[in-house]
């Protein structure tokens, strides 16, 4: 599983599944990560 933020680059070739973040400020990045993570988890 990869988080990215920009899925334009060649990032299919690490993992099968690609969560995509929106891109925002820097110290946001970390909040929007977490949430998609824990959601994942919790699913």
């Amino acid at each position: 599983m990869v988080v990215a933020t920009d899925t334009s680059v060649e990032v299919g070739q690490y993992a099968e599944h690609i969560l995509e973040v929106p891109a925002v400020r820097p110290w946001h990045t970390p909040a929007l990560t977490n949430v998609q993570l824990q959601l994942v988890a919790s699913g």
